[in-house]
């Protein structure tokens, strides 16, 4: 499934709705408050009220031209990367290894959550109202793809690799996911614990539910190194992800013992070490939309013969 740029799309089964919403941004904002309020339109109807509404391209935020970038585009973020001294690095990768996660607020400004959650609401309706993840190529021409081609942001994470890990970094190419949850599928996405396969993760939220189950973000971070052989890792993530291992954890959880729990904000960077930590999320209601944003840095396997062999290089 390829999102396109604002990921404009049709609510097939909801013409008439879609034709109103286009007469104008404020009917299209009355319809999606009306919508909110009343218990009388399904779950299904909201999402896709808010998928046309939030699809549509306020005349503020393009340019003359599909083609041509918009101006404002992650501004804030370049802003923010521009300015990272070395200092400031050597900071983020200490409070990585000693807290586990760092978070940089307003990293996204509210114009670019908007365009994203566009992408997010859009891709859901398109999935069926279930979860859903997109990956890079299914990415091409959104806000995100703009973030992961971005100099800076590039940097961000070969300078951090180095100041956190000792080591020269490699080339920066991310495997990045958009992973939104919704439906009744949401419970078979969450409370699974693991570590991720990249040494350096990052978390852009980009819609989070502001009442009820949040999907708060779970982290024990640190409890490994990065391990010299892939076929060390590959033991450790056997271990974790046993079915035993998976309980013992989530009866922690439940205990409040030493587990991190960390309530997430739209628009804000969170850094931390997803190869090192063992990590997962909290699951949300039914009817709520979790939408992240991640990008994922430094395969420490990826020339393993091994790991070519088992087919997963």
């Amino acid at each position: 499934m390829r999102i396109p740029h604002f990921a404009s799309f049709s609510c097939r089964s909801d013409i008439s709705l879609e034709t109103y919403i286009s007469r104008g941004e404020k009917e299209g904002e009355d319809l999606l408050k009306l919508s909110s309020q009343t218990n009388e339109a399904p779950p299904s109807i909201k999402l896709k009220i808010k998928a046309v509404f939030l699809s549509r391209k306020p005349a503020e935020l393009t340019s003359c031209s599909e083609k041509e970038p918009i101006m404002s585009s992650i501004s804030n973020a370049k802003s923010w990367l521009s300015e990272l001294s070395d200092d400031k690095i050597n900071a983020i990768a200490h409070e990585m290894n000693t807290e586990g996660i760092y978070c940089h607020s307003d990293f996204l400004s509210a114009e670019d959550l908007a365009r994203m959650r566009g992408v997010v609401y859009s891709a859901i309706s398109l999935g069926g109202q279930q979860s859903v993840s997109l990956k890079n190529n299914e990415l091409a021409g959104s806000d995100l793809e703009i973030l992961a081609n971005c100099p800076e942001f590039q940097s961000l994470f070969s300078r951090i690799y180095s100041a956190g890990l000792g080591r020269a970094p490699p080339e920066v190419h991310f495997y990045q996911i958009l992973r939104c949850l919704t439906g009744k599928s949401v419970l078979s996405h969450s409370l699974m614990f693991h570590y991720d396969s990249y040494a350096v993760t990052a978390l852009v939220p980009v819609e989070i539910p502001q009442s009820g189950k949040r999907g708060d973000f779970l982290i024990i971070p640190n409890t490994r190194g990065i391990r010299s052989n892939y076929l060390f890792n590959l033991v450790d993530k056997v271990i974790l992800d046993n079915a035993l291992t998976q309980r013992i954890l989530r009866t922690r959880l439940s205990l409040g013992k030493g587990i991190r729990r960390v309530a997430m904000v739209p628009g804000s960077l969170y850094l931390f070490w997803g190869y090192r930590s063992i990590h997962t999320n909290e699951p949300v209601d039914e009817g709520a939309v979790r939408a992240t944003a991640l990008f994922h840095y430094a395969d420490p396997h990826a020339e393993s013969y091994l790991k070519r062999r088992l087919g997963r290089g």
